[in-house]
């Protein structure tokens, strides 16, 4: 947790929340070649629809977190996903934050397919399974 995370109550923003789970998707892109520069030479980003999130534990400045990646639906093709991620601290589950999205052609702005490499790597997330 770092100071720009923390909110007048002394603990993490609402915001800060859905900055975590952004980055753990867009690392876990890059981890596995999809850089977002890498997104823009092959002419696709990611869309969200909906995100949703759940808290159940503070989030304090100084406290360590894990967030995870796991994939909640994905189409036949790929052009529409959902995933998963929960916000842990060392005693727990700090929140989650569910959110539907789909892949854009970045040129004509409409509904694409993703290149069979990145549905890879979408299909080889670990499966959300609900507590």
């Amino acid at each position: 947790m770092r100071w720009d995370d923390i909110d007048a109550n002394g603990h993490a923003g609402n915001t800060a929340y859905s900055v975590y789970a952004t980055d753990a998707r867009l690392t876990h892109l890059a981890e596995h070649g999809f850089t977002v520069a890498r997104l823009n030479e092959v002419r696709v980003g990611p869309v969200l629809f909906t995100e949703a999130l759940t808290y159940r534990r503070e989030l304090r400045l100084g406290d360590t977190i894990t967030t995870t990646v796991e994939l909640a639906a994905l189409s036949e093709t790929g052009h529409r996903w959902a995933m998963h991620h929960r916000i842990l601290r060392d005693d727990g589950l700090a929140a989650s934050v569910h959110v539907t999205g789909a892949w854009i052609d970045l040129d004509r702005r409409k509904l694409i397919a993703p290149p069979a490499e990145l549905f890879a790597v979408l299909d080889a997330l670990p499966r959300f399974e609900p507590e």
